[in-house]
């Protein structure tokens, strides 16, 4: 797709970072020093970075969004279907 053909398929560009957040959700989830396990309510990984942050929200606002952003060559095997072996290997 050329500039020119995304100019007239989206209100707002967005460029900067996306980068993975790690929700971690429960009663006592602070963190302490040393090692102490906790028991947790749920744990998620979602999209974030600032710019990302900045694309779903316009897009909840009814903005037709496109997001440009560099993104690591870290993967999570198990969000991609795949088993750790499959993971370790090289692009």
């Amino acid at each position: 797709m050329t500039g020119g053909e995304l100019a007239g398929t989206v209100d707002l560009l967005v460029v900067g970072d996306c980068n993975p957040d790690v929700l971690v959700l429960g009663d006592d989830v602070a963190p302490e020093f040393g090692q102490h396990e906790k028991l947790v309510g749920s744990i998620s990984l979602v999209v974030g970075g600032s710019a990302a942050i900045t694309a779903v929200a316009a897009a909840r606002l009814g903005l037709r969004v496109a997001l440009a952003a560099a993104i690591g060559a870290e993967r999570q095997p198990e969000a991609a279907g795949e088993s750790d072996d499959e993971a370790a290997r090289p692009f």
